[in-house]
């Protein structure tokens, strides 16, 4: 009965609170409200326009950069009741049993044994179950009562013999105890059912967890990038005088070149290896404070940043 002292550390459990405090997936009534994308708090992106403050924009590429990561799993599971899901868009598993669990000072971790629609033959090349991916378990099968974990351990001899994988429980997302986890998933065990989020949970979470706790009054471009303010200073880094290294960029090499000053390059730039907009980017990019180089694969973008 130990588990029944363990005790979460809740976010703000309202979609509408401050997007710092915002939990990283969906709440209940999220995943059966109306589209994520749809939602009144969403704000675009503005082009070409300044924000009005770092916490607008803040809240803009927070919410909606949660929404991206979430609205496939949301649709699916709407789909998924109606029974309209299309078994491309997202991964489900029906009889969900708990078979064992493994209790650590940092987190819970359970083994769950599932079937799924379609045979799977080789779990170990499946796109199913990679690691950290999120997972919705629902005891009810109606999703309004959602349990979130991710995958621990994708075992493929477990999963071919016995069709089971390990879960690591997210008990800052869930709003029961680990214990109340537990008894519920028991209580319900053959029942519950199962989604895998369709977009790799595991990459984007560490981004949310970084923009919430980001401090964007220590952000050196924020009249760049936030009041869209545009510089003509050097970076703090370079001076008039300070000088570069361009030998890589001059072939065959021109005299002076390990140590040409700015004013030096931009006369000899014409001679370099460098096409037109590569000439330009490089000039740009050591001439301004922030210097935002695009392009398609293999037009030098590496080799300029570097």
């Amino acid at each position: 009965y130990k588990l029944a002292l363990c005790h979460n550390t809740k976010m703000d459990m309202s979609a509408t609170g401050n997007w710092s405090s915002l939990p990283l997936v969906p709440l209940s009534d999220e995943m059966m409200g109306t589209p994520l994308e749809s939602d009144v708090h969403l704000s675009p992106v503005k082009h070409n326009k300044p924000y009005d403050s770092s916490e607008e924009y803040m809240d803009t590429y927070f919410r909606l950069l949660r929404t991206e990561c979430f609205s496939g799993m949301q649709s699916g599971i709407k789909s998924l009741l109606s029974g309209e899901l299309d078994e491309r868009d997202m991964r489900v598993y029906y009889k969900v049993a708990v078979t064992g669990f493994c209790a650590s000072r940092a987190s819970m971790n359970i083994a769950v044994s599932f079937q799924t629609i379609q045979p799977v033959k080789n779990w170990e090349k499946s796109p199913h179950f990679m690691f950290g991916n999120l997972i919705c378990l629902s005891p009810s099968g109606n999703f309004k009562d959602p349990i979130w974990a991710t995958v621990a351990d994708k075992d493929s001899d477990l999963l071919n013999k016995q069709q089971t994988i390990q879960l690591q429980l997210c008990s800052e997302f869930n709003t029961l105890s680990t214990s109340e986890v537990l008894m519920k998933l028991t209580a319900s065990s053959g029942f519950t059912v199962m989604v895998e989020s369709p977009l790799y949970f595991h990459s984007i979470r560490p981004v949310l967890q970084s923009l919430q706790k980001f401090d964007m009054e220590l952000f050196p471009l924020m009249n760049e990038v936030i009041h869209c303010e545009y510089s003509q200073e050097f970076p703090d880094f370079i001076t008039e005088d300070s000088v570069f290294d361009v030998s890589s960029i001059f072939k065959p090499r021109i005299p002076g070149c390990e140590s040409f000053t700015l004013e030096n390059l931009k006369n000899n730039i014409h001679s370099s290896i460098l096409d037109k907009s590569q000439q330009v980017a490089l000039l740009e990019s050591l001439q301004n404070p922030l210097a935002i180089i695009q392009g398609p694969p293999g037009c030098g973008k590496t080799f300029i940043g570097t």
